[in-house]
This record gives C-alpha cells, structure tokens and sequence, in this order.
C-alpha cells in the first residue's frame, strides 16, 4: 500500500553489520564455494538516499545494535537450519546441509547472533 502524501513511514530491518558473524562464519564454511553475497545490509547513508529517492523528506535514520543471546544447544543448533543461511542451502545437495549447519554454528561459537537494525522515520512529500 503505497504511502500517502504527508503519510509518515516506520520501519525497521537488517542494515549494515547486521548478522556479521553469522555471514563470516557462513563464508569460511563455504570457502571458495561461496558465489557472492545472499543479501545485502544498508547503512545509514544509502537508506537516506533511498527514502529521498522514493520521494521522502524528514528523514531520520539511525543504526541500532539488537544482539539475541539464543539459548545453547538445539536453539542455537536450530539458527543456521532455520533463520539466516537458507539461502546457502539452497545452493547446496541437501546430502550436506547437516554438516553446513554444524559448521556454521561451531564457527559462530557464542551463541548470539549480531542483528543490527536500521530504524527509519520519513515523511512522503
């Protein structure tokens, strides 16, 4: 639904730095098998430009670290399979998506995952 003149927009999502450990741990499980970034993370300034470009004004922006401590073991366990690295395995055989999930949580080590959170406010001109 798009937004109204003088409408206001919140929102919040992954921005830059977000799950960091998680995307490094990923990329040395992989090696050179990685074929490249499954997503990508914006900072302040290209969520800036992006909202102007839409054709927002009053922009705030602001990046907002949001670690979630998971819980050792099967919930921890449960992340990689689950949550952020889906997109890797779906580009591997599913003969090695268990060991690709071990992996990557033995990587990550503590269970915490970095989420940081662009948090926006704009209002459409």
């Amino acid at each position: 639904m798009p937004c109204a003149p003088g409408g206001q927009f919140v929102a919040e999502c992954g921005g830059s730095g977000n799950v960091a450990r998680v995307d490094a741990a990923v990329a040395a499980t992989l090696g050179d098998r990685q074929d490249g970034a499954v997503w990508h993370f914006a900072d302040e300034g290209d969520t800036r430009s992006r909202l102007e470009a839409a054709g927002f004004t009053d922009i705030r922006v602001r990046l907002r670290p949001d670690p979630a401590k998971l819980e050792e073991g099967e919930q921890f366990e449960a992340f990689p399979a689950t949550v952020i690295p889906g997109g890797h395995l779906l580009k591997l055989d599913e003969s090695e998506h268990e060991g690709f999930v071990k992996e990557v949580a033995a990587r990550i080590g503590e269970p915490v995952v970095d989420y940081v959170r662009p948090e926006f406010n704009a209002r459409k001109a």
